[in-house]
């Protein structure tokens, strides 16, 4: 999860559905109500931590914060987007787009072939309208800081939506960068605050769709998926922006090549392989893990 939060474009909760951890993360978190404040008032860490399944999230938490600073810091990720852009994308193309039959797969009982088709087509409509938007420029303030910090997150939790692309999209990356820079509370309290609210208010609508209407929400997340796989696509016609001194990506046109049987064009082919190979082998880890 930490690994896809570094592409633009991709998002942690990809990940979380494709292991089948995401029903479990989303249990956890709206585990942290009203009660679990007065479990940590009381002292009764214990019982807290059996709750909130906080083994759970704390594991989770460690390996995103690894997994960042090891492909930041040390396979220099960002350096290598901007340098071989196709082979980092073919490389999360093959694993996506492998992922959806396997997110379909975990739907349960009778399914209804027109709903099937409903439910995924608005997932990658929806998906697609978001990826192609373009940036505008957001008003500054308190408000519109903690919006920021609400659909932001939200998107976070939704397969195939990066949440780093929505403040992008919503002008306001900039401001949040150039926040935490200058350790302007003024601008982070209300972000962080509406980071909070969407986590724990949209958790809980996610929670009450897997658990009314779980085969209709995989159809719609597998969609989310598929309507990825336009920016996701390694041939782009791409539009960057200088954000606070480094090239973020803010627009993205796919295109079909015309393959001649370059080593490139073998090795991006190779790469969309791994990424079915990853799958495949997370899908068999995912079977072995509790649920």
């Amino acid at each position: 999860m930490g690994t896809a939060d570094t592409i633009p474009g991709v998002s942690g909760g990809t990940i979380a559905l494709i292991t089948g951890i995401y029903p479990r993360l989303i249990r956890a978190i709206t585990a942290a109500n009203i009660s679990s404040l007065f479990l940590v008032l009381k002292g009764h860490i214990r019982a807290l931590y059996k709750q909130m399944d906080l083994g759970f999230l704390l594991c989770l938490l460690a390996g995103i914060i690894a997994a960042i600073i090891f492909v930041i810091k040390v396979i220099g990720l960002p350096d290598l987007l901007n340098q071989y852009p196709h082979y980092v994308y073919a490389l999360f193309f093959g694993l996506i787009l492998a992922s959806v039959p396997m997110v379909l797969r975990r739907t349960e009982g009778p399914r209804d072939r027109l709903s099937w088709l409903i439910c995924l087509a608005l997932g990658a409509a929806f998906a697609i309208a978001i990826v192609t938007q373009k940036p505008v420029h957001a008003p500054e303030g308190m408000v519109w800081s903690f919006a920021g910090g609400a659909v932001a997150i939200c998107a976070m939790l939704l397969p195939g939506i990066s949440g780093s692309f929505i403040l992008l999209m919503t002008g306001q990356y900039l401001l949040i960068l150039e926040a935490v820079d200058r350790f302007d509370f003024e601008v982070l309290a209300p972000f962080i605050l509406g980071c909070i609210f969407g986590i724990l208010a949209f958790s809980r609508v996610i929670n009450w769709l897997l658990r009314g209407y779980y085969n209709a929400t995989l159809y719609f997340m597998a969609g989310l998926l598929l309507g990825s796989l336009w920016m996701i696509w390694p041939f782009q016609n791409r539009q960057y922006e200088f954000v606070h001194g480094k090239s973020k990506l803010v627009s993205s046109t796919p295109y079909w090549p015309e393959w001649q049987g370059h080593l490139g064009e073998v090795a991006i082919i190779g790469l969309m392989v791994v990424g079915v190979i990853i799958v495949s082998a997370m899908d068999r880890m995912a079977k072995k893990m509790p649920g």
